[in-house]
């Protein structure tokens, strides 16, 4: 008997694999920027954080940096997280619309977002 995780994830397997269902790279791009414009503000805000510490404590300049690198790196992680979040909910909104049968969860997630 499969886990609601596995059957997940083989849905997902077969999604990637049905070219018909996979969003093109065009629409991958344009989530790619959409994702980076809504993430700019914390990479402004991280930026103005290091120039503002830089100049109070310029003595401390390589913790400051390797802060700084930390905070870039969980940005970098969240919009990954949320490019692979929303590409795998429009792989499952296509495999919706297209009649393909959804694991129970995913379908009544589909619905109440209709």
């Amino acid at each position: 008997m499969s886990s609601p995780l596995s059957s997940a994830s083989a849905a997902s397997r077969a999604i990637r694999r049905d070219p018909d269902l996979e969003p093109d790279d065009q629409w991958k791009e344009s989530l790619k920027a959409e994702i980076e414009r809504n993430l700019t503000s914390m990479v402004k805000d991280a930026e103005t954080q290091l120039k503002e510490n830089l100049e109070k404590n310029p003595d401390d300049s390589e913790r400051l940096r390797r802060e700084f690198s930390v905070a870039m790196d969980n940005i970098r992680k969240l919009a990954t997280e949320a490019f692979k979040e929303e590409l795998e909910r429009e792989r499952h909104q296509r495999r919706w619309a297209t009649g393909h049968e959804l694991p129970p969860d995913l379908a009544e997630t589909m619905k109440k977002e209709q």
